[in-house]
């Protein structure tokens, strides 16, 4: 994923290849149970998160019609 920093390293290219990392369950064929959690626990964050998002999105831009 490139070098650790927190702003530098902040693009839409690395957050796009972590979004997929985590969706295709690339981590699970590392065969390690504390990242298997950790992959577990922020595929479920980021599935909440993303249908919260959409959910008051589309509620809010519907009601102001």
């Amino acid at each position: 994923m490139g070098k650790l920093t927190l702003i530098l390293n902040n693009t839409l290219s690395n957050n796009i290849s972590f979004i997929k990392l985590l969706i295709r369950r690339e981590w699970q064929e590392l065969d390690d149970k504390g990242l298997a959690a950790l992959g577990r626990g922020l595929l479920l964050f980021f599935v909440l998160y993303a249908t919260l998002f959409i959910s008051l999105f589309f509620g809010i831009s519907f009601r102001a019609v």
